[in-house]
């Protein structure tokens, strides 16, 4: 094998990792839900820009269609190793490989019509396809495992969505009360409640101090549940607690338009995440161009001048 077939080889197994990579990042924080904090979704944002700045390096080095198109097969076909078959993935692959493939073609067609070489402009004509694919299949998984659930009999806001906008706000709570923890239960928050006032003490001195404090906090329960409108079980954390509290009062409101707005939330996802994939783009351009003069300082690509033919017009 040549050394330039290693190169190749060697980029079109990076970029394939970087998508894979992003497939199971995206099924762990929509589908199974195991990192659903703030800071994963930045980690997503990471992934996101990894994945970019991986394939625009592929896109610029890369000449062979068959070998592109093949990567690009692989790539929208491995979606599949941690999503399920259903036709409404099948098509939003099948929409990914063509924005890869229109990227690929428009880069290859800047590429062989400059005059000098500008590896900037080039991946301009195709990084805006690159990002509306990705941020499709975003979408789609979204629209598919919603952290808003929407039907037409309920409403349901997941608790995954709640945490993540509980956690940033916990830091302040925390210097405000401070034994508050976000992880802390119900019947947590009430005990460590008492404990700041005389009332505990009192009870603690009794023979059956677990007996008066479950009755306590029976007594509490049904009293924030009184207030509340929800069922208070005890074993509820604070995203559980305001997920139910949402989830009680959107289902009076929303429930009849349900379907409609669960369509409308895909969409405007969609939109954001275009604009946001639009700013990563532009780090991703950065980045590459670093990597690009890096390489080309190691000797990994060398940029040559050779003439090239033209049609002009005489008269």
């Amino acid at each position: 094998m040549s050394k330039r077939n290693i190169k190749i080889f060697g980029l079109s197994v990076l970029m394939l990792a970087a998508i894979t990579f992003f497939w199971w990042q995206l099924s762990i924080f929509f589908v199974f839900g195991k990192n659903v904090t703030f800071k994963a979704l930045i980690y997503l944002g990471i992934d996101f820009l990894g994945v970019l700045i991986l394939v625009l390096i592929f896109d610029l080095f890369v000449n062979d269609r068959k070998i592109a198109y093949l990567c690009f097969l692989f790539s929208s076909a491995f979606f599949f190793l941690f999503f399920p078959l259903s036709y409404l993935y099948l098509i939003s692959q099948i929409v990914f490989l063509l924005l890869f493939i229109l990227a690929f073609e428009l880069m290859y067609r800047e590429k062989q019509y400059c005059l000098k070489i500008s590896s900037r402009k080039i991946w301009y004509r195709g990084l805006p396809y690159l990002i509306t694919a990705i941020v499709l299949s975003i979408t789609i998984v979204y629209y598919q495992n919603p952290l808003l659930r929407l039907n037409q009999s309920r409403v349901t806001v997941s608790p995954r969505l709640v945490n993540i906008l509980v956690k940033p706000a916990s830091i302040l709570v925390g210097k405000t009360i401070p034994f508050y923890s976000p992880d802390m239960t119900v019947d947590d928050f009430i005990l460590a409640t008492l404990k700041n006032n005389s009332m505990l003490r009192q009870f603690e001195r009794s023979k059956f101090s677990k007996v008066v404090e479950e009755k306590i906090l029976e007594q509490q329960r049904k009293s924030i549940s009184k207030t509340l409108g929800v069922k208070i079980e005890g074993n509820e954390t604070v995203d559980i607690l305001l997920s139910k509290i949402i989830n009680a009062r959107l289902g009076k409101y929303i429930g009849p338009y349900a379907k409609q707005i669960a369509i409308g939330v895909a969409v405007a996802l969609f939109l954001v995440l275009r604009v946001v994939g639009a700013v990563i783009g532009l780090i991703a351009i950065i980045f590459s161009q670093i990597i690009f003069l890096i390489l080309k300082a190691v000797k990994f690509l060398r940029i040559e001048k050779v003439p090239k033919e033209a049609e002009v017009i005489k008269i």
